[in-house]
């Protein structure tokens, strides 16, 4: 057997290596550099090393001379209409073409990503899959220290609450920080779980509890009700499984909330796992929403204005009453650079695929997630091997937080859906053999 590396998995290395090394590089440039420059060093490394990624996946494809990907020819048919209804629409109707071209290009981009993790699972299996999830738990537990250390020597003593929200080490704003954290943490929870795997379960622990200590201390309850939706489904999935999964999160949960109290936290902050609860205890559904439920009715109206083929990609921004408001209130009607804009979403995927496509390419759109997640709890339930579990609950939990947050519409959140359904998709030699028959 080959000893090497492959470089399809080289290739994934590099890129979920990046939470770790963008702390690093924020913690180094200090908190002088302006917010829209930070935006653009964690957006542009990701896009960057995914383009690395699928030289790599084409470099291994190469060497191996084997198919690596089949679809039927009814998904491509599917892909190929959503392609073409979205180009029209840049042409057509979008607001703002470079919007357009944005998420078309990162949405290409995870496309690709996936079809790589699809390759690497396919030919690599167990060699494949530990390293990579081992990268994930890793790269998200180095944001642990970066966190203690620009909240203990790097941030002036009496700084403001809004500094630690929108500087934290590695992406900035508490939501975009969290997703790296909450990946690590389910598949921690997943590797756990897989019940032939004992080795390093003690390293595995350790960092589940310093995970939940540093999710908890940026509050994000979008994050928490995902990981426990995720665990439910799998419970649902695999029934066996449920003392474990619940054990393994109560146990680690706990822990790391209490540890989480042991941070010092800003006068005034939102965040923090008391205030996670507290912002839960609102006089409206909307408040305690964050405002989600008043921007969801919007865009339910703004879908009635275009209902059969909708407004073309990444054109929120542009159509949200509220945002237009805001810009025009500051002097600010469009001189924010894309990348930024690109981050105004619904904070729902659902909604968000039926604004972009309409009825018509929506229910393609929808189809084809639909189709994707349902052959990944096939996969999952059929198997008796726990290699797919980390994917599975790790896909769940961001397309439960795809529901919530706009995770589809930040790189490495759109990276992360890829990788985790690219694995799930992939033909498992235990599976097939416990399928025949």
């Amino acid at each position: 057997m080959d000893k090497q590396k492959p470089p399809v998995l080289i290739g994934f290395l590099v890129l979920l290596s990046l939470p770790a090394l963008l702390a690093g590089l924020s913690l180094a440039l200090g908190l002088n550099i302006p917010y829209a420059v930070k935006l653009d060093l964690w957006t542009q490394p990701w896009i960057f090393a995914a383009w690395l990624l699928l030289f790599a996946f084409l470099v291994d494809v190469r060497r191996r001379k084997q198919p690596w990907l089949a679809l039927p020819p009814t998904d491509i048919a599917a892909m190929l209409v959503l392609l073409v209804l979205s180009l029209t629409l840049r042409q057509v109707y979008a607001a703002d073409t470079a919007l357009s071209d944005v998420q078309l290009s990162r949405t290409l981009l995870a496309l690709g990503v996936g079809v790589a993790a699809y390759y690497g699972m396919a030919h690599y299996h167990e060699r494949f899959a530990i390293p990579v999830y081992m990268a994930l738990v890793l790269s998200a537990l180095a944001l642990v220290p970066a966190l203690l250390i620009f909240i203990y020597i790097q941030a002036p003593a009496d700084a403001p609450a809004a500094l630690f929200k929108w500087n934290l080490p590695g992406f900035g704003a508490v939501r975009l920080f969290g997703m790296a954290l909450e990946v690590g943490i389910v598949v921690a929870l997943g590797l756990l779980v897989e019940r032939q795997r004992r080795k390093g379960a003690v390293v595995l622990w350790l960092a589940l509890v310093a995970l939940w200590a540093a999710l908890f201390w940026t509050g994000g309850r979008g994050a928490l009700i995902s990981i426990l939706g995720a665990a439910l489904v799998l419970s649902l999935v695999r029934p066996a499984l449920f003392k474990p999964i619940w054990g393994i999160l109560l146990v680690s949960g706990a822990a790391g909330a209490a540890l989480s109290l042991l941070i010092w936290l800003p006068a005034g902050a939102s965040f923090g796992v008391i205030n996670m609860f507290t912002e839960s205890i609102k006089p409206s559904i909307d408040a305690v929403s964050s405002g989600r439920i008043e921007r969801w009715v919007d865009t339910i109206s703004l879908i009635a204005e275009r209902p059969w083929l909708g407004h073309g990609l990444g054109q929120f921004s542009n159509l949200w009453p509220k945002y237009l408001a805001f810009d025009q209130s500051h002097a600010l009607a469009h001189p924010h650079p894309t990348y930024f804009l690109a981050y105004r979403t619904v904070h729902n995927i659902v909604l968000e695929i039926l604004l972009a496509w309409g009825v018509i390419g929506g229910a393609l759109g929808l189809w084809l997630l639909a189709k994707g997640w349902v052959k990944s709890l096939l996969g999952v339930r059929s198997t008796r091997t726990g290699l797919g579990i980390p994917a599975f609950l790790g896909l769940n939990t961001l397309l439960i937080h795809s529901l919530l947050a706009g995770v589809y519409a930040v790189p490495h959140g759109l990276f992360y859906i890829a990788l985790f359904f690219g694995i799930c998709l992939a033909p498992n030699p235990a599976q097939n053999e416990n399928t025949k028959g």
